[in-house]
């Protein structure tokens, strides 16, 4: 097992690569290992057998969901829909149980460019977007590469073998500061004044009165 944390990048290549550029940068920023699927000749058995691997020894994924539904695998399995390698990424890593980010391009999303799709498959795009915004999930928006790295970083990730549900919870600020605020009222709380020398039990009353105020 890896010592650091690993992370999967979903996204697709053609209209997304500099914000998977972007992702992976700042992982590594926070010592956190970025992995990605760069092998687009397998087929569709093949591809979701090695997905499982690479995806199940990740502690979470970052999937990014533009407008442009990109490459998909071929010799697909008779019944099986239309997915691209990018939504069978998010299928697989949604069946692992994996935590998921989700990030989505908004309208006015700077791309590098604007591939050529079919009707059917601007579609099928669309439909992969409305699952994920109504899958009960946060997501997240993004135009640009900075707006995207900055949140990058400000996300908390599941630490190494750690028991992480499938939902990213964020714990907010205040609920931290009240946790800290606690545990250092009950540590003063068992300070001995007895024990303490002529200056510190003048500190003494003054500290318990400063966490009074920080509330």
């Amino acid at each position: 097992m890896a010592e650091h944390p690993e992370v999967f990048i979903s996204a697709t290549t053609r209209d997304l690569a500099s914000y998977r550029r972007e992702i992976q940068d700042a992982l590594l920023t926070l010592n956190i290992f970025p992995i990605q699927q760069d092998s687009f000749a397998l087929a569709y058995g093949q591809l979701t057998d090695m997905l499982r691997q690479l995806i199940g020894r990740c502690d979470a994924v970052i999937h990014l969901v533009g407008f442009y539904y990109g490459a998909e695998p071929p010799q697909r399995p008779p019944g099986e829909p239309r997915r691209s390698y990018t939504q069978i990424e998010y299928d697989v890593a949604r069946a692992l149980g994996k935590p998921i980010f989700l990030f989505l391009a908004a309208k006015d999303c700077e791309t590098e460019k604007t591939p050529a799709q079919t009707d059917e498959e601007k579609s099928l795009q669309m439909a992969h977007r409305q699952a994920v915004q109504s899958c009960g999930d946060i997501y997240y928006e993004f135009t640009g590469p900075e707006a995207l790295r900055s949140r990058i970083r400000e996300l908390r990730f599941p630490a190494r073998d750690a028991k992480a549900p499938r939902r990213v919870v964020n714990l907010p600020y205040n609920s931290l500061v009240r946790s800290l605020k606690v545990a250092m009222l009950r540590w003063l709380s068992s300070v001995n004044d007895s024990s303490l020398m002529g200056g510190e039990r003048l500190v003494l009353p003054l500290a318990k009165r400063s966490m009074d105020w920080a509330g």
